[in-house]
């Protein structure tokens, strides 16, 4: 009889307050894995963000979302300056970036048995998305998709979605409401949907549809947050290393 998996959680360095995981696509893969096979350690539901350095420098003015970041069981390096960041900590780690890791996670977990729950977005681009799943990873166990208002939610709406979400028994949902909203939303509730991990996006392009339609605003943003993370990481850098 084989020993039990204990879950042990990758290493991390700190990105300016954000602990962030040093690893790359296939550890954490595999730390998924591990975290599921840990029945002690997936009883208690657990959340996971695909963190760019927008987010890291937003949690600086933010309390709730740097909460979020604090509580989540994987900050994944969701952007190159990040993955920069941990190298030159001295780990060999890679981007692990949402667009990637959702078909990859799927495929993965066909031969588990993992079951996907979607949250967010409109029943359309649910419908589209779970279509584009089942013919990238045949198999896939994708048990509901549920589309919230596009308002805030009463107690009892979240309750019933809540409760709609646990119904389906699943091992992941992947949440699409926004950021920094969604990071909160898991932070409030995933202790509440036993036996999930919880995600940061359910389509993970997101971002990128966002700036196609909206080049110039976000362009701007990533102009100004990128440096501006680029620079406080260098200044912590020197100032906590000896010369």
């Amino acid at each position: 009889m084989s020993a039990p998996v204990r879950y042990v959680p990758p290493p991390t360095f700190d990105a300016l307050g954000v602990e962030v995981a040093a690893v790359n696509q296939d550890g954490f893969l595999a730390a998924l894995d591990a975290w599921h096979l840990d029945p002690e350690a997936s009883a208690k539901g657990g959340y996971v963000n695909f963190r760019d350095v927008h987010g890291v420098v937003r949690a600086w003015e933010d309390a709730a979302l740097a909460t979020a970041h604090r509580k989540a069981l994987i900050n994944a390096p969701d952007g190159k300056p990040l993955v920069w960041l941990g190298r030159r900590r001295g780990f060999s780690m890679g981007q692990v970036c949402g667009p990637d890791m959702l078909p990859a996670v799927c495929k993965f977990g066909v031969a588990r048995q993992w079951r996907h729950v979607f949250y967010g977005s409109t029943p359309a681009v649910l419908d589209d998305l779970a279509a584009k799943l089942r013919k990238i990873a045949p198999g896939v166990q994708i048990v509901d998709a549920i589309s919230p208002p596009f308002r805030p939610l009463s107690e009892s709406e979240i309750e019933a979605d809540l409760a709609r979400i646990r119904a389906g028994k699943p091992h992941f949902v992947w949440i699409g409401i926004g950021s920094p909203k969604q990071e909160i939303w898991m932070s409030h509730y995933a202790d509440r949907i036993p036996r999930a991990s919880i995600w940061m996006r359910n389509l993970g392009l997101e971002w990128l549809s966002r700036a196609v339609r909206e080049p110039k605003r976000l362009g701007a943003r990533y102009a100004y947050v990128v440096p501006r993370f680029i620079f406080a990481a260098l200044r912590e850098e020197f100032s906590v290393r000896p010369r």
